[in-house]
């Protein structure tokens, strides 16, 4: 059986830029003490399947009414043990219907990010494929999910930890380690050891028929290696389109008369994650599209 090992090595809210905010219960969330405790083991030594996991309530942090949850902020601490391994790390967000760690979980979505030796200690801004509207009082679950490593593929995968203070629990679970629940750090044994995992998200302050105008526009190609086309089912007059990166500021915008199809010169941006935000007199629809 593999065993916990450690590895050797208040509540906070800040603005990452337009529409986005990182809610966070790490009283430093930027630095980096280790990688932290993982259930891990064997010769060489790797880690095994490990869960972590915060949760938390927009409201406490002064959000009220619908909140958009848009993914999550955390840096991998990874050592390729094998030569040439690589991990995927499963970031998703749900909601509970109980204080957590008790009650039933919701999935509100999901994505997956493949990480390697040059993304060891660098923080990740991890976004949804669109966001989620819920109640500012929900509890929302954010966990970092880290398969068990199989041969000839072995690696140590864990998240980034400090020391420095924590407003709120944090959590792993492992079956491997028979940690079969969410179970606190304190718990075992390790109370000073402080995942940062944080909440990206942001008050929905849109108004209208959001869900009308999301159902009737798209974008395509997704991903596209040129330019974007945001086509619209139907007529809705003057229409706004803010391209937004990863760090929420706007890179392009342009207005469109809102109906049939309309080509954006995104050829010449960067490679990488982008959202589309269409405004108009219906609402706004948000589309998350990837630059190849």
């Amino acid at each position: 059986m593999k065993k916990i090992t450690l590895l050797v090595l208040g509540l906070l809210i800040s603005s990452i830029g337009f529409g986005q905010q990182i809610l966070s219960h790490s009283t430093d969330n930027m630095t980096i003490n280790s990688g932290g405790v993982a259930c891990a083991g064997g010769d060489p030594a790797t880690t095994a399947d490990n869960v972590f996991s915060r949760s938390y309530i927009p409201s406490d942090f002064g959000f009220t009414g619908e909140f958009l949850v848009m993914g999550a902020r955390f840096a991998p601490v990874f050592t390729d043990v094998s030569g040439g391994a690589d991990a995927e790390y499963i970031v998703r967000l749900s909601s509970t219907d109980a204080a957590y760690p008790t009650g039933t979980l919701t999935l509100l979505g999901e994505t997956t990010i493949t990480v390697a030796v040059a993304d060891d200690g660098i923080f990740q801004e991890v976004m949804l494929d669109a966001p989620v509207t819920v109640d500012a009082g929900t509890e929302i679950v954010v966990e970092i999910d880290i398969a068990d490593n199989v041969d000839p593929e072995l690696f140590d995968a864990r998240i980034a930890v400090n020391d420095l203070g924590e407003g709120a629990p944090s959590y792993i679970f492992s079956v491997a380690c028979s940690l079969t629940s969410p179970t606190t750090f304190a718990d075992i044994n390790f109370p000073n050891n402080h995942i940062i995992l944080d909440l990206i998200g942001d008050e929905n302050l849109s108004v209208g028929d959001d869900a009308t105008l999301a159902n009737n526009v798209s974008v395509f190609p997704n991903p596209t290696n040129g330019d974007l086309n945001i086509s619209f089912a139907r007529n809705f007059g003057a229409t706004n389109i803010d391209i937004i990166n990863v760090n929420g500021q706007k890179v392009m915008n342009a207005s469109v008369d809102g109906i049939g199809n309309n080509t954006l010169a995104t050829s010449r941006l960067a490679n990488g994650i982008y959202f589309a935000q269409v405004t108009n007199e219906t609402g706004v629809a948000t589309i998350k599209f990837i630059k190849n």
